[in-house]
């Protein structure tokens, strides 16, 4: 397991901290590159992240729930504030 914290948007007033929780070390690598990485004093004053994102892409899902037409799925839920990324590998 891979866990990055990093920044969402560049302006200061309306950043959200994110924890990036990836099974594999290039989807890590991917999510690096994506978002805003945080210097040495920003990571150990990080605190809590606002929102949590779980990749999990090698992992399909189950395309037989109905509904779903793909393996592939990408879930947001504002209220628990995370996001689930599975089966785009």
């Amino acid at each position: 397991v891979f866990v990055n914290d990093q920044f969402l948007n560049w302006d200061p007033e309306h950043q959200i901290k994110v924890r990036i929780v990836s099974a594999r070390a290039y989807h890590a690598l991917f999510m690096h590159n994506m978002c805003i990485r945080p210097n040495a004093e920003e990571l150990e004053n990080f605190g809590t992240s606002e929102f949590t994102i779980y990749n999990a892409r090698q992992f399909p899902c189950n395309r037989y729930t109905h509904y779903m037409t793909s393996s592939t799925s990408i879930d947001l839920n504002l209220a628990r504030k995370e996001m689930v990324i599975l089966g785009t590998q």
